[in-house]
Formats: C-alpha cells, structure tokens, sequence
C-alpha cells in the first residue's frame, strides 16, 4: 500500500502543478514556445488525464468480458472507427513507452 500513497503524491504534484502553470497559459506559451506548451500538456496533462480515465478503461475490459465481446471485432460499421482508434492507442502507447524506456537506458549507458 506504500507505492499508492506515492502514486497519489506523484498525481498531486502533477495536478498542482498543471493548474499553477496553466493560471496564465499565454505566459506560459510565450516562454515554452509552441512545441514546450503541446509538450508540457501532454506530459503533465495527459499523466493526469489517464490517471483517470484508466478506471473506466478496466469497467469498459470488464464489461467486454462478461458479454463475450473482448477482442472481438465490430459488427457494425459504427463501431468500427471507434475500434481501429481504440487498437490504434492500444500499440501506439505501448510503443511508446517502449521506446522512450529504450531511449532513456541508451542515454544512460
């Protein structure tokens, strides 16, 4: 139960964080540019973000698994954006953290 308190820390400091910066986001765009804003509310943003949205992601698995519908492929052609976008995150995030994991133990030596 100690890694949860850390964790809850962690999302604090992010949170605290993002709302201290983002109270005067053009101060913020002027001194990050463009490409350190989109990367400081994705970082710190998304880390939150995804925070919360991981629980609904396990509802959505649980779901899908006492219909019998995990993994399986849309029936409908309304499903289908939503499945290919979903498969899509799915690998790009895993490769993602993939990669920045690699990149970092490379720098390292």
């Amino acid at each position: 139960m100690c890694w949860l308190r850390q964790r809850t820390r962690w999302l604090k400091g992010y949170m605290q964080t993002w709302l201290v910066h983002m109270r005067a986001p053009r101060a913020l765009w002027r001194e990050l540019g463009p490409r350190g804003f989109l990367a400081f509310q994705i970082m710190v943003g998304g880390t939150v973000l995804s925070a919360l949205a991981h629980p609904w992601f396990y509802a959505l698995v649980c779901f899908d698994l006492a219909t019998s519908g995990f993994m399986t492929r849309p029936e409908s052609l309304f499903g289908w954006p939503f499945w290919l976008i979903a498969w899509f995150n799915l690998s790009m995030g895993y490769l993602a953290s993939m990669g920045l994991g690699l990149l970092a133990v490379r720098r390292r030596g």
